[in-house]
């Protein structure tokens, strides 16, 4: 019982950050995707070096995220100029730490190093999208996290009461495809709601089929985002990324759906703006 409250409340604050990120907008929303980032990117070293990474290293990773989150936060500033500079100074860091590598005295430098790319490929990349989306309309952004969290609602519910089938069980062994269809229908029903609701203003460029496409594609890629952190927690023989969030384990636990899903929803809203 304990650790269900316990559960609870580190979800509830974790949900209640976000939301209210998204609605005190600007740089609100920079700083906490930027702590998110500092936080999954410090976890994500730890658990692929055993902690032995250098703190020089480790602050070139964050700072090379830093730089590269700051991006999208200077285009919505209207300073192209600051934009190209941002992320110019990612690639610059990128191409230091790459140089670090011939200076590390372990056994494999180069893996590494990988595992260095590998957390800005893995985390900062989606991260930025999330800003970019977020930037071009807060709506939608605050719509992509409730399908996620409804997809996770519904799949687990479902997946309870009537889950029997294994989705994934060489992954994880838990979830089933009964479990899999209702965390779809739960985020579709989330995008059609959302425009029955709110379709002639905060989402207004948006149809209800467009909304319900969205639901289904956060749902598949939610999934795949779990899946994918599974996958890295099962080869590196740990249960949870860190333990940094009561009951909930890491960050990165909290935010492997995310890491898909934005860039995915990204490239969604990109579409729909183009067409």
């Amino acid at each position: 019982m304990n650790n269900v409250l316990t559960r609870s409340i580190t979800g509830l604050i974790y949900i209640g950050l976000i939301i209210g990120a998204i609605f005190a907008g600007g740089y609100w929303m920079l700083w906490l995707v930027m702590l998110l980032s500092f936080l999954a990117i410090n976890e994500f070293t730890g658990i692929t070096n055993k902690k032995r990474i250098p703190a020089l290293l480790r602050g070139l990773d964050l700072l090379t995220s830093g730089m590269a989150l700051l991006m999208p936060y200077s285009l919505y500033e209207n300073s192209y100029g600051m934009g190209v500079i941002c992320l110019s100074c990612a690639f610059l860091l990128l191409v230091i730490r790459m140089i670090a590598a011939l200076y590390i005295k372990e056994e494999n430098p180069l893996k590494e190093t990988a595992f260095s790319l590998m957390a800005q490929l893995y985390i900062t990349l989606p991260l930025l999208l999330l800003l970019m989306t977020y930037y071009y309309s807060a709506p939608i952004v605050l719509l992509m996290f409730v399908m996620i969290w409804l997809n996770d609602t519904g799949a687990f519910c479902v997946g309870s009461l009537i889950g029997k089938n294994k989705l994934f069980e060489r992954i994880s062994p838990k979830k089933s495809w009964e479990g899999f269809f209702g965390g779809v229908v739960f985020s579709i029903l989330a995008g059609v709601i959302a425009h029955v609701v709110w379709g002639g203003t905060s989402f207004a460029r948006f149809s209800m089929a467009e909304l319900a496409i969205l639901g289904l594609l956060v749902a598949v890629f939610a999934t795949f985002g779990d899946l994918a952190e599974s996958l890295i927690k099962r080869t590196l023989g740990i249960k949870d990324s860190g333990s940094i969030l009561p009951g909930h384990g890491g960050i990165l636990d909290r935010i492997d759906s995310l890491l898909f899903v934005a860039p995915v929803t990204y490239i969604f809203v990109t579409i729909i703006a183009l067409f």
